[in-house]
């Protein structure tokens, strides 16, 4: 399957997230790949953890809403209150994150940026997703940077080249309930 067929089977949505491409030497990119996720903000790296854990816990907790759905109640009420700290660390901590508006899919991310890339260059794309605020980093490929009609901006498309098969699938999920809810929203305003 070529990379074009491989977008299609991807949903796109739109989002915000904050996405931040990195340059790197050619000649480290066997050595970064081999250690992407080495590569985070610390608070990234305990807030993916954070996020395998609660993945781990999803299957146990089905279990408990199904014996005694009061006790289930009060685990996600305490999930709540670490998700709130999360995002408050998030803000807190660095400051630098900023959300932009985006088009993402499992495959890739399109963008408005400030900045012309060469269509071709590699990225290392330092991510994060709101609101659970799990943070990722992969290698990425620049596919597409058209300027816009006043020169100011540019249409600018990235496409993933290596991301784990966790962050992926922790991407995908996002993507998922993203929708979800949008569909959810867009039924209420009918």
């Amino acid at each position: 399957m070529n990379k074009s067929d491989e977008r299609r089977d991807f949903f796109r949505i739109d989002d915000e997230i904050s996405l931040e491409l990195v340059a790197f030497a050619e000649e480290n990119r066997a050595e970064l790949v081999s250690k992407l996720g080495n590569y985070l903000p610390q608070e990234f790296s305990i807030l993916g953890e954070l996020r395998k854990l609660d993945n781990d816990n999803s299957q146990l907790m089905r279990s408990v809403t199904d014996n005694n759905r009061e006790v289930s109640h009060l685990l996600k009420i305490q999930n709540k209150k670490l998700e709130i700290l999360t995002r408050f660390m998030i803000e807190r901590l660095n400051p630098h994150v900023v959300k932009r508006k985006v088009n993402i899919s499992g495959g890739g991310v399109a963008f408005m940026s400030d900045k012309q890339y060469e269509v071709g260059s590699e990225w290392v794309a330092n991510m994060v997703l709101f609101p659970e605020c799990f943070g990722f980093n992969c290698l990425a490929r620049v596919v597409q940077c058209d300027p816009e009609q006043d020169g100011s901006k540019f249409s600018t498309a990235i496409e993933f080249e290596e991301i784990s098969l966790s962050d992926k699938d922790e991407l995908v999920k996002h993507i998922t309930r993203v929708q979800s809810d949008q569909l959810r929203e867009q039924r209420l305003n009918q």
